[in-house]
């Protein structure tokens, strides 16, 4: 007997919290360079045009005002292409900007942060500096704050690690017998010229060997789904190095990912840790293991079908005859505020070169801002400050509305504060773990806090993006979350509109260091008003249209990691490193040849049980789409191509298939360049048993 389901709509967008053959018709396991549009269809992404190139090393930030979009730098003449602004923002003792932290519009003019060379962070309006801010940080005040601040500015490069005890830093290298080379100046910048670093080399650099970490493997070869198909247990010389039984899952190379999960999670003693390669899980020693752990049995225990392959005990470890190389550097003279002291550090085989100035700069500078109800607030540790009504060169005056407000007075989770969002009326008040919901009024004596979510917060400023009027979303650490009212009270909750993609984000956030996680950066795609959020060089976005009930997650993969988005007449930008892209080109309505991915869950026609012959397949499409199909549950990866589509099929002959199975596993890719689209899909199969 002939039948055949139809998928009539993809409106659930991607849902990767089942496994292929328990996810529901209409969701999609990739949508990759793809959307799903108001009638819930799946649309190619525009193309990212390039715009325009800047000139290497001088701006930094993308930032749009009153329809213009701007740059930002301290170099007091840079030229930069048409259709893009400079603004210049300059340290007090012109030391070089080395990037921009936050930037917001009020009144039409730009207020940005930016950091400098030497540490410090400057507020400015307008293009000038918010002098008022010098009223409100905490100063290096002392020789023994110059070392510290030069200790953290030094010891966040990856090459070497810095500490301070008064006013001397201890400088050494990170990797045993690489040698580095240091010098030092400083600057007169007040009445007593007497400043100097003394430097002396403790710890002479020793060329021996360098320690290279044992390590162990195993394959992942075969598997299942199903109870008790699972790695139960793994351990090195007899130590648990899991946190639990894990699964077959999918495909043995997401079990090989889950399992390096699963062991970077759990803190062993001694602390191995792993990384997936395809198939291959690569276990590694401890930093200062040495040849020790060479010759540790690695023991990998499976169960059920889940089969492992290839076990490989720990090997190759070389202990460390190598002398890391160590310099002091005592700050010396009369410390006056204008003084500017540098270390100039460079390591000849690496061809690297750097140059760490510290001054009597700001630490305490805020470093967010958020204009909300006729003023500008910014967050430094705890504290929340905010400045005079309608003036934002005021702040901390104590009068016209300025002031500030301790936070953590009333959270203890709120310690540290992260970013600022404005939230049905009230200023929604972010940490890392904590969100508090403010009702600010513009006399600073009639502010009240109306509610706290623990447990909940954000490590990503840039992610937090209102999202209509009535909700606000960014990435916390269990996923993209959002602010939205529980009632008609407008009390808020946190939403998990994110869950459908958390276990995408996960993965993902494995692969970035802290530093890139908390870079994300969130927009509204201005045109169809889709949330995009930039993680590495991913672009997780949500296509919501409530009342054809379309809430869906896609992926954009533009081939560059955005570090700034912006939009300016209805059009998006992007920056990565020196290039501005526009989505959609300048007209908007631009597209090129990238890869557009499709796979959809395995579909079973409501008939799991039932055996079925594939006979055709037919589809509503624009462009042109590869269409694979395979209906092996156990080889998800196995699909055989049954055509090349570049009509719609419904009143041509059948697009014919083979295969035997319970259930279809349907992929559609495209590299036309051009718009395409995916309107729905018909399997038509004869049903090979009785139900």
């Amino acid at each position: 007997m002939s039948d055949y389901f139809l998928i009539e709509n993809f409106n659930q967008g991607l849902d990767t919290r089942r496994m292929s053959i328990t996810t529901k018709a209409g969701a999609l396991l990739v949508c990759k360079n793809a959307h799903l549009t108001r009638g819930g269809e799946i649309e190619k992404a525009k193309a990212f045009v390039d715009f325009a190139d800047l000139p290497a090393g001088q701006t930094f930030g993308l930032h749009a005002a009153a329809n213009e979009l701007f740059v930002f730098g301290s170099l007091s003449s840079v030229s930069v292409p048409t259709g893009i602004n400079y603004q210049i923002l300059q340290h007090p003792a012109g030391v070089a900007m080395i990037g921009i932290i936050y930037a917001e519009n009020f009144s039409g003019k730009i207020y940005a942060i930016a950091r400098f060379a030497d540490g410090a962070v400057y507020h400015f309006y307008d293009g000038a500096r918010v002098i008022t801010w010098d009223t409100i940080f905490t100063p290096v005040s002392g020789l023994s704050s110059v070392a510290t601040a030069m200790a953290g500015v030094i010891d966040e490069e990856a090459n070497f690690a810095a500490s301070a005890v008064g006013a001397v830093v201890t400088i050494t290298a990170a990797n045993p017998g690489v040698p580095f080379g240091i010098t030092k100046s400083t600057t007169n910048g007040g009445a007593v010229g007497d400043q100097d670093i003394v430097l002396l080399q403790t710890v002479a650099n020793g060329s021996g060997v360098a320690e290279v970490l044992a390590t162990g493997s195993f394959f992942i070869t075969g598997g299942t789904f199903g109870a008790g198909n699972q790695l139960t247990s793994l351990k090195v010389n007899a130590v648990d190095i899991l946190t639990g039984p894990i699964p077959w899952n999918t495909t043995n190379e997401n079990t090989a990912q889950q399992i390096v999960t699963a062991i970077n999670a759990l803190a062993s003693v001694p602390n191995y840790t792993a990384i997936a390669s395809g198939n291959k899980v690569i276990i590694s020693a401890v930093a200062g293991s040495g040849a020790t752990p060479n010759g540790f049995v690695v023991a990998a225990v499976a169960a059920g079908t889940l089969t492992v392959g290839t076990v490989s005990n720990m090997s190759g470890g070389v202990t460390q005859t190598a002398t890391a190389q160590v310099y002091t550097a005592t700050i010396t003279g009369t410390f006056e505020i204008a003084d500017t002291y540098t270390i100039n550090l460079s390591i000849p085989s690496l061809s690297y070169v750097r140059s760490f100035t510290v001054s009597g700069s700001a630490t305490g500078m805020g470093v967010t801002a958020k204009t909300f109800s006729s003023k500008v607030y910014s967050t430094t540790d705890s504290l929340i400050y905010f400045c005079e009504i309608n003036d934002p060169t005021k702040w901390n005056t104590n009068t016209n509305g300025s002031g500030f407000i301790n936070i953590a007075n009333a959270d203890s989770g709120s310690d540290t504060l992260t970013a600022l969002a404005s939230y049905q009326g009230k200023l929604a008040i972010f940490s890392k773990r904590s969100v508090q919901i403010w009702n600010m009024d513009p006399d600073p004596t009639q502010n009240v806090r109306t509610q706290i979510l623990d447990n909940i917060g954000t490590y990503a400023p840039r992610s937090v993006v209102n999202f209509g009027d009535l909700d606000t979303f960014f990435l916390s650490y269990s996923g993209i979350r959002s602010l939205r009212a529980r009632d008609a009270s407008n009390a808020a909750t946190v939403s998990d509109i994110g869950t459908n993609i958390d276990t995408l984000i996960a993965n993902d956030l494995l692969a970035l260091t802290d530093d890139q996680k908390a870079a994300a950066v969130g927009i509204i795609e201005p045109s169809d008003g889709r949330y995009m959020l930039a993680i590495g060089d991913i672009i997780y976005v949500y296509s919501y249209f409530p009342t054809p009930g379309i809430s869906a997650w896609s992926t954009y993969e533009p081939g560059f990691t955005v570090s700034d988005f912006a939009y300016a007449n209805n059009i998006l930008y992007a920056r990565s490193n020196d290039a501005v892209y526009a989505y959609g080109g300048t007209t908007g309505d631009q597209y090129d040849n990238s890869t557009v991915q499709i796979d959809f869950p395995y579909l079973d026609g409501s008939k799991p049980a039932t055996q079925k012959t594939l006979v055709g397949f037919d589809a509503s499409i624009e462009g042109t789409w590869d269409v694979r199909i395979g209906m092996d549950l156990n080889n998800p990866i196995a699909k055989d191509l049954i055509g090349t589509f570049t009509r719609s099929t419904w009143m041509d002959m059948r697009m014919s298939g083979v295969g035997i199975g319970t259930h279809f596993g349907v992929s559609m890719t495209s590299t036309f360049d051009g718009y395409c689209r995916i309107g729905n899909f018909a399997l038509h199969f004869d049903v090979n048993e009785a139900d």
